[in-house]
């Protein structure tokens, strides 16, 4: 429960998804709406970012690596009446590839998961594969305005440097900005990208 009242990204209190999601849903409006796009959460962990969209119609894949968090969600989903896809990942390197599933994706949300993931890269190619062009990708570790005092919250989060230096590669960032524009919406801690078409 602690983690759960800590991490909400729909907290007005905090800096966190609450602020941009009626922008998302009207993104998600103009891409086709619940009929034509799927939302993706990635490393959902005890927040309900995916249980808000799957509660506004949307087919929602919620993928953690932690089962307690899943069954958690499960839980939360289960008290309001909601299906979201929980999906449990086998390791930290198993990551969900939604160009395979036959779906297409308006929205992929990653809120501080990439500081625990090695091959950034690889992860960000799988999670975001099926977005379609004019999808968003919500990120709060890419594609930053970063500060030294950020930089180092980073560093500490990450489990080890390598990791640190993996997703902070200049070339991954030039690799994302290639393929995505970047907008930096108010009140949040998130980048939303958007797929180049």
């Amino acid at each position: 429960l602690h983690m759960y009242s800590l991490f909400s990204r729909m907290d007005p209190q905090r800096h966190d998804l609450y602020w941009i999601f009626d922008g998302l849903l009207k993104r998600l409006e103009e891409l086709g709406g619940p009929e034509q796009v799927s939302v993706f959460d990635f490393g959902c962990g005890v927040a309900h970012s995916g249980l808000a969209f799957t509660a506004a119609g949307y087919r929602t894949v919620c993928v953690d690596v932690m089962s307690e968090y899943l069954n958690f969600q499960r839980f939360m989903a289960d008290v309001r009446g909601l299906e979201p896809i929980l999906v449990r990942a086998e390791s930290e390197e198993d990551f969900y590839d939604t160009g395979s599933d036959g779906h297409r994706y308006g929205l992929v949300i990653e809120w501080s998961s990439f500081e625990h993931i090695r091959d950034a890269r690889k992860a960000v190619e799988a999670l975001t594969a099926g977005l379609v062009p004019g999808g968003y990708f919500v990120t709060t570790t890419f594609c930053k305005d970063w500060t030294p005092e950020l930089l180092e919250h980073y560093r500490r989060d990450s489990y080890e440097d390598e990791i640190f230096e993996e997703y902070m590669s200049p070339e991954l960032d030039v690799w994302l900005r290639e393929r995505y524009d970047v907008l930096s919406p108010p009140n949040t801690l998130a980048k939303v990208l958007v797929k180049k078409g």
